[in-house]
């Protein structure tokens, strides 16, 4: 163990003397040798925590960082440790930054551009620009706000780019925290896996939702503070105060404040003052409430000292002296000697040239609570006029000038200068992407805007709080917003405000998520387009898209289409390329049939080069989303493994479940199509996991439909159901309709159902549903259940409509599963409907084989017990055949798999060393392709692109949970687990087609690492 992981025996750590405890047999200490300390717990009872936390850091060192969070009441001691650590840390080589959280409104990401500073020396500021291609930003196609994966990204390149020095990262007080910055937190945790960085928040667990910020951030270690015991206790109040109790009175204050240290030091300080602590006990009107404490001991002090603490505690925990001076209304000799009293009473300090700050939050809190409403409203004035003038720029502090004047505001004075402050501080925000801090300022603006309706309009006040809420990631917040803003702008008929409030009703110009059946949607979006004039527009543009995308289901694929492609054409015209995307995706969603699979993947591909060139990832992402289904339908299995890679490199960035769940669908999906079923489950849990963090109505359906894909597959038709209904249950979950129902009920029910249920379709006509992107999975289940059952009309009817689609795959949803090529579809249904013939007929007079087991093509003839079927090739039916040529042979697997008998161990696919170097070269490759792309070249980006991609897929390989490497079984043990699925999943496909055969097989195969077929008595088979 490095020598600072050490515990040091002295009072710091706990380790009392022997002349403590001839103290105590004394009574009480209360020597004037002793100075009190200023307010600074001495370290004792936390030796486990810092022990936990020092061997994070001696991880950190060699290059392996992680998160940390602490948790505890206020005055616990979460402080005291980390400064404990970081003089543990400092002497050793460490570094050290650290920023805190604001209990009033402060700038967006404020602790962040603290910290970020200290780790690069100097930058004030986090970039309100995110970096963008050179070209594009000289041809002025990059808004002048940052997105937030830009912003994102700037903040973990300085993060990376702090050196090889090891680094400890402190983020305080998180109760505090909007959740921008919580966001930014939970962003680099993620990038400290791979470097020296030991990244530490400290929070009120009792005004933090532990659950919420642990989702939030995914930390490696959380700590949570209680209160000291009862020696560890003493030993702070003695280190404190310069008091040590005798066990009467240590014992009663220990149950008064549950051991937390900052409570028991104050209480203690005051019966100091008053001469109570040489009582016989402690007087029984102790107050339990610390509030009441402090407030007793800031009445001891004098006028002009409150006026000063007062002043720092309305700019936060800390201030700027100057600032604070001029909120205070003090001159700078009656302000030193204001603060030299105030630091001599240990209730503030001097933390750096220039800045106070208070010894604990509490008092700051007991200060901003006290009573006298002019006051207070005077001091939040003035404080904002100090901080507008002592910053030269609003914008620096727009935040937390917007706070007070709102503050203010509240207790009487004007509304309309709150009003101004909080839209200016909205806009700063807005450019620096936190959205929760423009939708704070812009609720506070609207609510304040009836005392002042000059200042703005509130419909333009409304959509941009609408926009706000949108990009926040609060669909409730933002429909809320844009409705009202449209029933006042019809009211007072102004179209363009209409236009707008509908547009980002419907989600915006570029909707990631395909809504349903929503009649408000559509009657927004058509009363918006009758409002407007005719000219050609953007507005109109995105207006005519999002109709088209709104009335899906609703109305005809003709009727859709025609919008959409009004959209394109009009975009074209204009030369508006962002709105051209979004009219190209309408389109793509209206063409989503068989018949449009090329030009469905022009358009896809346009729209996501827009994105690229305009750098808007969501639009990327959309165009890459909608390629890779019409790549999938045109089998080009390589191509969609490509893309799945290219929309995880574009979409990492952002880090949001949104986006983010697609990969491991997809890659699902794939794992699915290879028989690798455990695989695609963890992919599938996965996604669905990001779904549901997400709210995405989308990605709960495709996960949920992908489970049923995977459970039919296995041959679980009853787990699959139940799967179907429970999603069906599920509030978040669309209705089905009945033709719907009926397509996914069929695959699940026994074969007379679902003989009944196929008449059905047949009998009324449903099967000539419209051609969307649904037609082509409704007419493959079909003729599935046709071939399974033997209905010979449904299997005629459905081989006559897929015949132009033979070439195609047959995709569910957004690449939830493939459920194979038409072609092959089409050979099983032409068998059913014309028999098969034999290839070899017995010669007259031979005996007629019992059964046969054959393969033909790409299908296997299996006639059992009179009864003939034919079932799609697979490599269990491969394997049941080497076992029935040889009847009761033991055959080891690798026989069957075709490889030599392996019987040694294997160790971790990878080493922790390996890891870390993937992890290196992950961190290169995207500093290269980010340079590369500001550089305008393509070919080297799309160069770090492949071999990122490449490296990502090799990591996952050998990383599981936690990256922690994957340890891979024995080659047998692994072929015997291949084997035995392979074979067992065979036969459960052949119990649904030949109930006979499979229960035949079932008794009569044996599985393990050697393999036999041993039936009660011998069955003659031809091959």
């Amino acid at each position: 163990m490095p020598s600072w992981q050490q515990p040091q025996a002295d009072v710091r750590t706990g380790r009392s003397g022997a002349g403590r405890d001839t103290a105590r047999a004394q009574g009480v200490s209360n020597s004037p040798d002793r100075r009190d300390n200023d307010g600074v717990t001495p370290f004792v009872g936390r030796d486990p925590e810092l022990a936990e936390l020092l061997a994070a850091a001696d991880e950190a060192a060699r290059g392996h960082g992680s998160v940390a969070l602490i948790g505890g009441e206020a005055g616990i001691g979460k402080t005291r440790l980390t400064v404990e650590l970081a003089d543990r840390l400092t002497r050793n080589g460490f570094a050290i930054a650290r920023g805190g959280c604001r209990p009033a409104d402060g700038p967006a990401f404020g602790p962040w551009a603290t910290i970020l500073s200290t780790l690069t020396g100097g930058a004030k500021d986090l970039p309100l620009i995110a970096e963008q291609p050179a070209a594009a930003r000289a041809a002025g196609t990059v808004p002048a706000a940052a997105d937030r994966s830009g912003l994102f990204a700037a903040a973990s390149r300085r993060l990376r780019q702090a050196g090889t020095r090891p680094w400890l990262v402190v983020l305080d007080d998180l109760h505090w925290a909007d959740r921008d910055t919580i966001a930014l937190l939970g962003y680099l945790a993620v990038d400290v896996v791979a470097l020296p960085v030991l990244l530490i928040g400290t929070y009120r667990d009792d005004e933090l939702d532990d659950a919420e910020l642990t989702f939030s951030v995914h930390p490696d270690r959380r700590l949570v503070l209680r209160g000291l015991d009862r020696p560890a206790l003493d030993r702070a109040i003695l280190g404190l105060t310069g008091v040590q109790l005798p066990p009467q009175q240590l014992a009663t204050l220990h149950q008064r404040t549950s051991g937390n240290p900052f409570f028991a030091g104050e209480i203690v300080r005051l019966l100091r003052a008053e001469g109570s602590l040489r009582a016989a006990g402690l007087p029984m009107a102790l107050p339990t409430s610390v509030r009441l404490v402090l407030d007793r001991r800031l009445a001891r002090l004098s006028s002009s000292v409150v006026e000063i603490l007062s002043a720092v505690a309305i700019l936060g925990n800390e201030a700027d002296e100057a600032v604070a001076a001029a909120v205070a209304g003090k001159d700078a000799a009656s302000w030193d000697e204001a603060v030299r009293q105030a630091i001599d009473a240990g209730l503030i300090r001097r933390r750096a040239p220039h800045t106070v700050a208070f010894v604990h939050a509490l008092i700051a809190e007991a200060l901003r609570a006290a009573p006298g409403d002019r006051s207070r409203r005077d001091r939040h004035e003035r404080a904002a006029l100090a901080l507008a003038a002592h910053n030269g720029a609003r914008d620096r502090e727009a935040a937390a000038i917007a706070g007070h004047l709102t503050a203010a505001a509240e207790l009487g004075g004007p509304a309309a200068p709150a009003v101004e402050a909080a839209i200016a501080a909205a806009e700063a925000a807005t450019a620096t992407v936190a959205n929760d801090a423009a939708v704070r300022h812009l609720t506070d603006a609207l609510a304040l805007l009836p005392r002042a309706p000059e200042v703005v309009d509130r419909d333009a006040l409304l959509i941009r709080l609408g926009d706000a809420c949108a990009a926040a990631g609060d669909p409730v917040g933002a429909r809320t917003a844009f409705r009202d803003a449209a029933r006042s702008a019809r009211d007072s008929g102004d179209a363009n405000s209409f236009a707008h409030a509908a547009l980002g009703y419907a989600g915006g110009p570029v909707g990631f998520e395909v809504g349903w059946l929503d009649a408000e949607q559509i009657d927004l979006l058509r009363s918006a387009l009758n409002m407007l004039d005719e000219l050609d527009s953007s507005i109109r543009v995105a207006l005519l898209a999002r109709l088209s995308v709104a009335l899906t289901h609703a109305e005809s694929i003709p009727r859709r289409r025609e919008l959409a492609e009004q959209a394109v054409a009009m975009a074209r015209r204009i030369g508006d390329s962002p709105s051209l995307a979004g009219a190209l995706a309408a389109l793509c969603d209206a063409i989503a049939g068989p018949d449009d699979v090329a030009a469905r993947l022009a358009a896809a591909t346009e729209v996501a080069d827009v994105g690229r060139s305009v750098g808007d990832r969501q639009t990327e992402l959309l165009g890459r989303r909608l390629r890779l289904v019409a790549l999938a339908e045109s089998g080009d299995w390589p191509a969609v493994d490509r893309e799945i890679n290219a929309y995880a490199v574009a979409g990492e960035p952002l880090r949001q479940d949104r986006f983010g769940f697609y990969p491991p669908l997809w890659r699902a999906m794939r794992a699915l199509m290879q028989g690798r079923y455990e695989l695609s489950a963890e992919l599938t849990c996965r996604a669905a996991a990001m779904a549901d963090r997400a709210g995405s109505v989308n990605g709960l359906l495709l996960t949920a439909s992908q489970h049923y894909d995977r459970l039919l597959q296995l041959g679980l038709r009853d787990e699959a159901w139940q799967v179907f209904t429970t999603a069906l249950n599920d509030a978040r979950l669309p209705t089905f309709s009945a033709v719907d129902h009926a397509v996914l009920r069929i695959p699940c029910a026994p074969d007379d159902e679902a003989r009944d249920l196929l008449d059905g379709l047949i009998g009324d006509g449903r099967m000539a549903r419209p051609m969307d992107s649904e037609w082509l999975g409704a007419m493959w289940v079909a003729g599935e259940a046709a071939v399974r059952t033997g209905h010979r009309a449904a299997a005629a009817a459905v081989h006559r409509q897929l015949q132009p689609y033979r070439r195609l795959f047959v995709i569910d949803g957004i690449g939830a599963a493939c459920w194979g090529r038409v072609g092959d579809l089409l050979d099983r249904l032409g068998l059913l409907i014309e028999p098969i013939v034999p290839r070899r007929l017995p010669d007259a007079g031979s005996p007629v084989p019992a059964s046969v087991f054959r393969c033909e093509g790409d299908a296997w003839l299996i006639d059992y017990a009179g009864r003939r079927v034919q079932v799609k090739d697979a490599k269990g039916l491969h394997d049941l055949a080497a076992l029935l040529r040889a009847p009761g042979r033991e055959i080891h697997v690798a026989e069957l798999v075709g490889a030599a008998p392996d019987r040694s161990d294997a160790g971790p696919l990878a080493d922790r060393r390996a890891i870390a170097d993937y992890r290196r070269r992950l961190a290169d490759l995207q500093e290269q392709l980010q340079q590369a792309d500001a550089d305008a070249d393509p070919v080297r980006s799309e160069r770090y692109r492949v071999e990122r991609a490449a490296l990502i897929d090799e990591l996952g390989a050998v990383t599981g949970l936690g990256g922690r490497p994957r340890v891979a079984s024995s080659a047998t043990e692994r072929m015997r687990k291949t084997v035995r699925f392979r074979i067992h999943t065979a036969i459960r496909h052949l119990s649904a087609l030949h109930p006979e055969v499979g229960r035949h097989l079932q008794t009569a195969v044996r599985t393990g690492t050697f393999c036999s077929y041993r039936p009660e008595r011998p069955v003659p088979w031809e091959f």
